[in-house]
């Protein structure tokens, strides 16, 4: 019953942070549809929360599925910002790299007895900085190479075309 309460007082707090929301998107939406699209995300995590894993479609299936469409109905708002974008574009880096790094953070905290909390504080800013550099280094030098040999195989084959 506790874990209701806190998970109440998180929507409230995802209702009020409408303001902080709205920074991330431009002006002409209005505050009831941002306030909309935080109380289904805290309704949706309440509901996760609450339920018991026994039906997994339906206990996590749907709140997660109401979590992605309300973030996706807001994207039409956010194509302004940068740090939306850069985050968007180091996903699915993040995804490769957070097991790793969660598990080796799980291991030091059962080798070295270290507060898991602590260790998972030091591993979100490990995954976001490793997750960054991934897509700067790899990502983006992969794209320009790859781009630079299929635009050097096009030229190959528009010439062979000419003559």
């Amino acid at each position: 019953m506790i874990l209701a309460v806190w998970a109440v007082v998180l929507a409230s707090a995802l209702w009020g942070t409408t303001g902080t929301a709205a920074t991330f998107l431009s002006s002409d939406v209005s505050p009831l549809a941002t306030g909309s699209a935080t109380m289904a995300i805290g309704g949706a995590l309440l509901t996760i929360k609450q339920l018991p894993p026994d039906l997994r479609i339906v206990n996590w299936g749907l709140p997660s599925a109401v979590i992605v469409v309300a973030c996706i109905s807001l994207e039409p708002y956010m194509r302004g910002s940068r740090l939306l974008k850069t985050m968007g574009d180091c996903s699915y880096s993040v995804y490769l790299l957070h097991v790793l790094v969660l598990y080796g953070g799980w291991l030091a905290t059962e080798r070295y007895g270290l507060n898991p909390y602590v260790a998972f504080a030091v591993c979100v800013p490990v995954i976001a900085l490793g997750a960054w550099l991934s897509y700067e280094w790899i990502e983006k030098g992969l794209y320009r190479r790859m781009k630079g040999w299929l635009d050097g195989r096009r030229a190959v084959k528009e010439q062979a075309a000419l003559s």
